[in-house]
Parts: structure tokens; C-alpha cells; sequence
């Protein structure tokens, strides 16, 4: 958690600057501009304004602070001699100041303050974002020449409470739609002059309405004329005559989708300018590198896994065929996304120099059969064809990190396909004695294709981040340039290599060499009983400020048989841990009063029936730095944000059972 100072003060600044870096990541500014724009920036979570000269006026920053729409809801404390006149007090207060405290404070009091304004900010942020869910209704707009379906329709809808605009014909449509901005379209199929499918197509050429989603109404409901409505850009059908309740349920799922998709759009518009501005004005000093890529990291992943829990629960509905398939369809987006910000972070770690290997027991066999199986998959929807060529001996054990072994493999893969238009996609994998280390074994994976290929005196750019070969094959294709520097950054952090082989408009064959030390493994250890059979009659305890990861980590544990309990900071979990008997923890790192590591500090030093409880950290903290954090304060295992429900699943299984 991050909070900005800004004083005229540099004594006071160190001063303020010490109490709170004991719980806080802290920046400084000493003026009214510096603190504003840094303010833009980073978007702290609280905002301290120190009025230590006369001729710094401090309440003119804060209602700058609270005229910028990027600041406006930054609990602002402000400290100033002044502050103990109870008019100065009130001008602050009514100015939008959280507190307004007489200098000089008492550390004690100060720190109690931030910790309160930080904590009323997120249970705002998390209680409006709930009811955005679950109390918005946006405008529709019906779309028919017939006034009874226009009437029927509209009191349908208005008795939920959806505002409803109305237009005859497609011609009035387009205008209504530009001009409303409606949230959903309801467009009769058969209408006079311009009919649905076309007012559809119109409305999805439009950069201004492309992204409003129409539904279509008609009484044909054959399935060629369902197939021209989802060419024409519709997502999905409603038959005449009208079903109420279907209607609905329809409307409201896809009003949710959008609203879903409008919200990680904008989260991820937000920190990418966030992320642009910080990378071109931060100086990367180490200091500044480790701030920086904590910030990132928590402000990237924590609204990522509010929207991809939400689409978890949704998915939990009883969903039509044709939801499910949109449902799938937004959960691919978001897992691409969720990867590519994963990847970003590993790789600015890893060039930093703060990305740590696991060195865990894998079978590398199963790894190079889920690269395939998804391989083979995506190579076949672009009528490509696929061949793997694994050598024997790939069934063994290795230590090693699995985890990122297999992110290489995977976009080795992926690019390989994304390059390709036609012919094979072959992979071979193959070990060999290490020249070096009897202990050791090489591992060889190389992938061919027969794309695009790239032309030699272009090859030096493909190993340099946010750089692509200019041409009209990879401008068609797309990226940001990520991939083959990613790969190789990890692949030289295990002392491996990378090597490329290309040819222009003949493939290429990408091959890297990893050294690997083989280790023996009982056969038992490989079985996994389910966690539904494991979890029956177990208590988890969520530790969890944000109220919509919270939701949604206690769905989750019910639905696999726990029974969940819910403290929102550290000392409503140490009380917890008092009056209920628990069996596993999942401990969020940064919340307000007492956060995670404090936590666990404490329950490892209580009495002996809770001290051993499995704690596993579940948190948008996800650097390698964060990960030793949570190991020096006693958490047993680490699950980061936004939540992999496999990866959690396994966890819980594995502590579970340990536990029994």
C-alpha cells in the first residue's frame, strides 16, 4: 500500500516518511504541483498534506486533488497548526479532507488515521462496484415497427426497472443509438425499408456503437436466419411470441457481460496509462525498481480478480447454450489478458533482477502432453496440422520450475501457430547428457513451422521487448512484442539458451536448451484425492478486505465443501481464530489495522491449537520479494491475484490432506 506526503517541509517530510514506512510504501513531493502529478500517477491509497509554512497552501492542493477525476476519491489527511482552530478544521473537512489533525501529530494517532482512511476508501470502492453489479439498470432500446410488441416489450422491462427508449424503424435506431449510447439493443428481424440484420450491421461499423450488444426478436427462428443474425454482429435470439421470464434472463446476462467488459476495459485503459506514465518518469534506481513493481503488481492484479471472480460465479448460473458459449467466449478474454499482464510482470522481474526460480519435482511428461493437447487444439481451429516428436525418458522427475518451464513452451507454441496461415506445426523434445555435470541432463525442445518466417538481417530485433519485424504479416497478426524476449529472459535465468532458425516465407524452428537435474519420486506422492472428499466438515478461514474477492473466495470454498468463515483484517481473524475452530487459512497481505504478515506473525506465536494451521497467502502481491515476504512471516504457500481456481484447488488439496 502506497501513501503520498506532501510538504514544504523536507524535515517533516522524513519525519511523517518514517512512521509510516514502518506499514506503508511512502513517496514524497515538496510542492503543490510535484504532489498532484504524482498523485495522477500512482493513485495511492491515502494522501497525507503537511502545512508546515504559511506561504504553502495546503487547502488549495486538496481541492485540486479533489477537482481530478483520477483523485478525487484519495482520502486526504491534512496536518497543520492551524487545525486546531476549529473553523480552519471545518473549511478542510468541507473541502474533502478525511481528517483534519493540529500539528505537530501524534505518531500513534497519525498512523491510526491512515489506517482508517485507507480502510473506508476500499469498503467504498468494493461497496459501489457490488452494487454497480447488482442494482445498475441501463437503458435498452426496442427496436420494432409494431406498436403491440413495442408496448408488451416495454412493460416487460420497465416493471424491473430498465429505461427504455423506443424507435419504429432502423434509420431511427442508428440515430437513438448514437445519440443514447444504450446499454442494449432489442431489433426486430422483419421490419420496413431498412430490416434488422442490416440496422445491425450499420450499428457494429460504427466505432461509437460497435460494442453495444443487439439481441434480435423475430418469429421465424430457423436456424439459417439465426446464423445470418450472428454474422450480422447480433449475440443472441428471442422468439415471438414473447417469454417473459426468458427475456429476462437473457437481457439481464448479456447486460452483465457488457458491464463486465466495459469494466476491465477501462480498469485496463487506466493502469496502462498509469503504467506508461510511471515507466517514463520513474528513474530506475533498485529502490524505485522494487516500489515500482510492488505498486504494479497489487493495482494490476486486484481489479483482474474482481472481474475474473465475478465470471466465475456467473458461470455457476443455470446459462442457455448460446450464454454459455459468450460466457466461455469472455472468459478467454480475460485469461488472455490475465497472461499477458503475467507475463509483462515476470519479464520487468526478471529484468530487474528480482524474479526467483521454485526449484519443485515435476514430471517434465506431463507438461510436454498439456503443451500438445492445447497445441494440437489451437493449431486445428486454424486448419493447421500438428505433430510432436517426444523422445522416451521424458517421464521422469526433474526439479525445477515447472511452472515457468511451461510458460516457454506455451508461447514457443503459440507464436509458432500465430505466425502460421497453413502447413505443419512439428515440436520434438529430447534429453541428452550434459557435457559438464554428470548430474545433470539437457533438455532439448525445438518447434517448427512454416509461417511467415523472418528475414536474417531482422532476426536481431525479435529478442528485444516491444519490438516486431515491420511487415504486413506481422502487422495483420499483432502483439506487443513480448514473447521471444519473455522466453528468453527465463530460459537464461534456468542457464539455458535460445536459439532461431528462419528463413522469410519459409518457417522458422525456435529450439532451447535446458539443463535439468533429474530427482526420484514414489509413485504415492503423484495421487491426489479430491478436495470435495478432503474438504467435508473442514472450516476455512478468508482473511480478505476487498468484499467482492472475499464473495468470492467463500463461494468457492463452500462449493468444494467447506465451511467458510470471513474476517475482513488481521485482528478480525486472530478473533476468529479465538472463538471458532479452524483448518486452513487464506490470508490476503495488504489490509488496513493489520495486515497479512502481522497476522501470521501472530498466529504463529499462539498457543499450540491454532499456531500450526496451514496460512496460505492469496494476494495481488506477486513479485518474487513479495513471495519471501510471505515465507519470512510464516505463511505456508502462496496463491497470487487474479486467483488460478486449479491452482487453488490444488493447494488446498495439498494442505488439506497434510493436515489430516
Amino acid at each position: 500500500m502506497s501513501i503520498l506526503i506532501i510538504s514544504d517541509s523536507e524535515a517533516n517530510r522524513e519525519l511523517i516518511g518514517a512512521i509510516l514506512s514502518v506499514s506503508y510504501l511512502v513517496y514524497s513531493a515538496k510542492s503543490a504541483a510535484a504532489g498532484i502529478e504524482l498523485a495522477q500517477q500512482l493513485t495511492p491509497e491515502t494522501i497525507v498534506i503537511d502545512i508546515h509554512d504559511d506561504k504553502f497552501d495546503g487547502f488549495s492542493t486538496l481541492q485540486a486533488i479533489k477537482q481530478q477525476p483520477d483523485t478525487q476519491s484519495i482520502p486526504v489527511i491534512v496536518l497543520s497548526k492551524d487545525c486546531a482552530i476549529t473553523a480552519k478544521a471545518v473549511e478542510g473537512l468541507k473541502l474533502g479532507a478525511f481528517e483534519c489533525l493540529a500539528s505537530p501529530v501524534d505518531d500513534a494517532l497519525l498512523s491510526l488515521k491512515v489506517d482508517a482512511a485507507i480502510h473506508s476508501r476500499r469498503q467504498g470502492l468494493a461497496l459501489s462496484y457490488s452494487k454497480g453489479l447488482a442494482n445498475k439498470r441501463p437503458d435498452i432500446l426496442i427496436v420494432d415497427d409494431a406498436t403491440e410488441m413495442q408496448v408488451i416489450l416495454e412493460q416487460i422491462l420497465s416493471e424491473e426497472g430498465y429505461k427504455i427508449e423506443v424507435a419504429s424503424s432502423g434509420n431511427q435506431a442508428l440515430a437513438l443509438a448514437l445519440e443514447r449510447q444504450p446499454q442494449l439493443i432489442l431489433l426486430d428481424v422483419l421490419m420496413p425499408g431498412l430490416n434488422g440484420y442490416d440496422t445491425c450491421r450499420r450499428i457494429k461499423s460504427n466505432p461509437a456503437t460497435e460494442a453495444i450488444p443487439v439481441i434480435f426478436i423475430t418469429s421465424e427462428g430457423v436456424t439459417s436466419a439465426e446464423e445470418e443474425g450472428f454474422k450480422a454482429g447480433g449475440v443472441d435470439y428471442i422468439t415471438k411470441p414473447i417469454n417473459a421470464p426468458l427475456l429476462l434472463a437473457r437481457v439481464k446476462i448479456h447486460l452483465q457481460l457488457k458491464m463486465y467488459q466495459t469494466s476491465l476495459e477501462t480498469v485496463v485503459r487506466q493502469r496502462t496509462m498509469a503504467l506508461r506514465q510511471s515507466l517514463e518518469k520513474l528513474s530506475f534506481s533498485n529502490q524505485i525498481k522494487d516500489d515500482f513493481l510492488t505498486i504494479i503488481n497489487h493495482e494490476l492484479r486486484t481489479p483482474l480478480n474482481g472481474a475474473q471472480g465475478s465470471l466465475y460465479l456467473l458461470q455457476q448460473e443455470n446459462l442457455s447454450g448460446e450464454q454459455e458459449e459468450l460466457l466461455s467466449s469472455a472468459n478467454r478474454s480475460l485469461a488472455d489478458l490475465c497472461a499477458l499482464v503475467e507475463n509483462i510482470l515476470i519479464l520487468t522481474e526478471a529484468i530487474a533482477g528480482t524474479l526467483k526460480l521454485e526449484n519443485n519435482s515435476f514430471c517434465l511428461s506431463d507438461l510436454l502432453t498439456k503443451v500438445t493437447q492445447e497445441g494440437k487444439t489451437a493449431a486445428e481451429d486454424k486448419s493447421l496440422a500438428f505433430t510432436a516428436h517426444i523422445n522416451t525418458g521424458l517421464n521422469d522427475h526433474f526439479t525445477g520450475d515447472a511452472t515457468q518451464i511451461l510458460r516457454v513452451l506455451w508461447h514457443l507454441v503459440d507464436n509458432a501457430i500465430k505466425f502460421s496461415h497453413q502447413g505443419n506445426i512439428s515440436i520434438t523434445a529430447i534429453l541428452t547428457e550434459h557435457p559438464n555435470h554428470t548430474e545433470l541432463l539437457n533438455f532439448t525442445f525445438a518447434i517448427s513451422d512454416q509461417g511467415i518466417g523472418i528475414s536474417h538481417d531482422k532476426q536481431e530485433l525479435i529478442f528485444q521487448l516491444f519490438k516486431q519485424v515491420k511487415s504486413t504479416s506481422t502487422r495483420r497478426v499483432g502483439g506487443l512484442g513480448v514473447g521471444l524476449p519473455f522466453c528468453q529472459s527465463l530460459v537464461n535465468l534456468m542457464h539455458g539458451n535460445i536459439t532461431v532458425d528462419s528463413e522469410e516465407d519459409h518457417g522458422t524452428t525456435v529450439t532451447i536448451k535446458i539443463p535439468l537435474r533429474k530427482c526420484a519420486i514414489s509413485a504415492a506422492k503423484r495421487e491426489a484425492a479430491s478436495v470435495k472428499s478432503i474438504a467435508t466438515g473442514k472450516v476455512i478461514l478468508i482473511v480478505e478486505d476487498n468484499l467482492v474477492n472475499q464473495l468470492v473466495e467463500r463461494k468457492f470454498s463452500e462449493k468444494y465443501g467447506l465451511k467458510a468463515i470471513t474476517a475482513a483484517n488481521g485482528e478480525e481473524a486472530i478473533v476468529a481464530l479465538k472463538n471458532h475452530h479452524i483448518d486452513i487459512i487464506l490470508m490476503d497481505c495488504q489490509m488496513p489495522i493489520m495486515d497479512g504478515f502481522e497476522a501470521t506473525r501472530h498466529i504463529r506465536q499462539s498457543s499450540e491449537e491454532i499456531k500450526n494451521i496451514p496460512i496460505i497467502a492469496v494476494t495481488a502481491n506477486a513479485t518474487s520479494f513479495d513471495r519471501n515476504l510471505c515465507e519470512e512471516a510464516g505463511m505456508d504457500d502462496y496463491v497470487p491475484k487474479p486467483i488460478d481456481f486449479n491452482l487453488l484447488t490444488s493447494k488446498l488439496n495439498q494442505w488439506l490432506s497434510s493436515a489430516k
